[in-house]
């Protein structure tokens, strides 16, 4: 039951990906807090996505039962995937302004 759920809660993540999908490793922990009682943020999840050429992405998030604390896991980790895509986007725009720079003062000097 709790894994078919995050399978679901999985090809949300697995969409936003898109082509690098198929070259992430995906680590997911599912747990109750060691030293809790029985009230409270028991559960916890953790999520860490290697994607080759990229940096590590890593999530988590507690709550009162483990399908909670999933779906937060899930949201927290589609506002980390969108702030690490719009990070390359930026360095790339940056990067081609440069080259585009370099190559104007280069067509300029001949």
């Amino acid at each position: 039951e709790t894994t078919a759920y995050l399978d679901e809660r999985l090809k949300t993540i697995e969409n936003h990906l898109g082509t690098d999908a198929e070259g992430a490793r995906v680590k997911v922990e599912l747990g109750r807090g060691a030293g809790h009682s029985k009230h409270g943020d028991n559960w916890f999840a953790q999520m860490r996505i290697v994607i080759t050429g990229s940096d590590l992405l890593h999530a988590e998030a507690d709550a009162e039962n483990v399908n909670a604390a999933i779906d937060m896991l899930k949201d927290e980790m589609l506002a980390v995937l969108k702030k690490s895509r719009t990070r390359r986007i930026v360095v790339a725009r940056k990067i081609g302004a440069k080259v585009k720079e370099w190559l104007h003062s280069d067509s300029e000097e001949q």
